[in-house]
């Protein structure tokens, strides 16, 4: 991650997103969010792309893409 990059908390990004910070750690769960970044105490640090990513899997969710396609899709 580049040093002059953004790093936002999880509840950062449920707040930006709309997304709950329960279906975030889902998410990354199943591996639809993959490489969250974390610092030396764990936490996650969430960047632009990730951001980016997420907004993308709302958009599918909204097209009405079960779970396990988004899963199929994000692995491509």
């Amino acid at each position: 991650m580049n040093i002059m990059e953004n790093v936002l908390t999880i509840k950062e990004v449920a707040n930006i997103t709309g997304v709950s910070v329960h279906t975030l750690h889902y998410y990354e769960k199943i591996g639809l969010l993959s490489h969250i970044k974390r610092d030396e105490n764990g936490y996650r640090q969430y960047c632009e792309g990730d951001l980016s990513w997420i907004a993308f899997l709302l958009r599918l969710r909204k097209t009405g893409m079960p779970m396990i396609q988004m899963k199929q899709f994000s692995d491509l």
